[in-house]
Formats: C-alpha cells, structure tokens, sequence
C-alpha cells in the first residue's frame, strides 16, 4: 500500500504531487489516530480527510480499509520502521501533508499540537520538522 514519494518524468525525478501521497498519508494519518484496533471515530476521520483532502470517495475508501486495519492491528510497528527507514526529506513531506490534509477536519484541528507530537514521534522528527 506505500505508495513511491517520487515519480519519474522526461526531466527525472520531481516531488510528488499531494493527491500521490494520499495512500501513505492517510495510512499515517491512521497510525496517529489511533493503536491497536480501528474503532468507529477513526474510521471516520480517515473517511472525513480523505474526501476532504484528496476526493477520495466512499467507495474508493473502502479500497483502503483492509490495510488501515492490518498496519493498526498488526503491522504497525512494520509499517512505523518502513516510514523511518525513508530518507528524512521524505519523512518531513509526508509530515508536512498529513498536517495539510488534517486542517481539513475541523476534530484534527483542535488536537493540531497532539497531532504533529504522534506524527513527529512516529516518522522519528522534531515537531519542528512536521509542517
């Protein structure tokens, strides 16, 4: 489900357009959100930014669900060392789009400072590296 931060074009490599992070940043998005066991709440902020953030519709969300359940349930601590093991520039743009697509749910932004603290422990940053 990690989707590639870079993508090839004629010039090279180039920076990845948001909307081509959105798999990985809402799997981290899930992983700040809630350990263990997707409950009910979480599953609907994901749904919330998702649409909100990237246009992901219901449908297309539910592509999603069966590995927001296995990296919360199980694969968690893979998926946090897979995260870490990225270069750090692009730790801190995968940082900088979850804080982007988390002001889109008005629940994320009352918990901004909770937010980048779990993300910065996560992806192994300062929380001044985190957007």
């Amino acid at each position: 489900m990690m989707m590639p931060t870079n993508s090839e074009s004629p010039a090279g490599a180039r920076p990845p357009q948001p909307t081509e992070l959105a798999g990985d940043v809402l799997l981290l998005l899930r992983l700040v959100l809630k350990d263990g066991e997707m409950n009910a709440a979480a599953e609907g902020v994901l749904r919330r930014v998702a649409w909100r953030a990237f246009a992901i519709d219901a449908a297309a969300f539910e592509t999603f669900l069966p590995a927001f359940r296995l990296h919360g349930e199980k694969g968690a601590d893979r998926l946090r060392a897979a995260l870490r093991a990225r270069p750090k520039g692009e730790r801190r743009l995968l940082a900088a789009a979850l804080a982007a697509a988390a002001l889109k749910d008005d629940a994320l932004v009352l918990r901004e400072e909770r937010l980048r603290a779990r993300t910065a422990a996560i992806l192994d940053l300062g929380e001044d590296e985190t957007g």
